[in-house]
């Protein structure tokens, strides 16, 4: 297993989002000083900021290590909590977009049966959409007894559309400027207060392409 490098990530570049990430922040400023983590799923559509606030406050809290496991390897998740407690710094085990499979999730509640938590130094978080929550069962969703639910940004929100904008430009690698605002508005309309931050990310790469950036 590997850490995972951080990209350049902020906390504040997550929109609308202030509490979850405050939440977050408590909880994994708690674990470095030595406390015990629990085991954390932070829940919601893609793009509402679920990893890059998790990315962000790692790389701003000092001492944090972020490593990165799939949703095939949940069933080892024991092996990898013990190979992590060896190691001097305190390591998150991040599953990103939790899905189901039966499989997994059985060796994962054995695996984790009867355990309140794995060691001081290691804790688990993971990220899952609706859909895939959907189908845990509930004895797999106990085995996470913090959950962090990031609901969608107001894109109807001028300050706040501009925001999403600003931060998924950087993420396109392209400039912002004034005009994606209202360009924006004017592909989507009365559908604003109803799309997923996702919606963005695509408009500024059709963009992107169109303008051959």
């Amino acid at each position: 297993l590997e850490p995972v490098e951080i990209e350049e990530a902020k906390s504040e570049q997550v929109i609308d989002q202030e509490k979850n990430v405050a939440r977050l922040r408590t909880l994994l400023t708690a674990f470095v000083k030595g406390s015990h983590m629990p085991f954390t799923l932070l829940e919601g559509e893609g793009g509402v900021g679920k990893t890059l606030s998790l990315q962000a406050l790692v790389g701003e809290i000092d001492g944090l290590k972020l490593v990165l496991i799939s949703s095939d390897q949940l069933g080892q998740v024991r092996e990898y909590a013990q190979r992590m407690a060896e190691e001097p710094c305190r390591t998150v085990l991040y599953i990103d977009d939790m899905t189901f499979d039966p499989r997994h999730f059985e060796s994962f509640k054995i695996g984790t049966q009867g355990m309140k938590r794995f060691y001081d130094n290691v804790t688990v978080v993971a990220s899952a959409n609706p859909s895939s929550l959907a189908h845990l069962p509930p004895e797999v969703l106990r085995r996470w007894p913090i959950r962090i639910r990031y609901g969608r940004p107001n894109l109807a929100n001028g300050a706040t559309l501009r925001k999403v904008l600003q931060a998924n430009c950087d993420r396109v690698g392209m400039e912002y400027a004034p005009s994606l605002a209202p360009a924006f508005r004017k592909q989507h309309g009365s559908a604003l207060n109803t799309l997923p931050p996702s919606a963005v990310h695509d408009f500024l790469r059709e963009v992107k392409l169109t303008r051959g950036l």
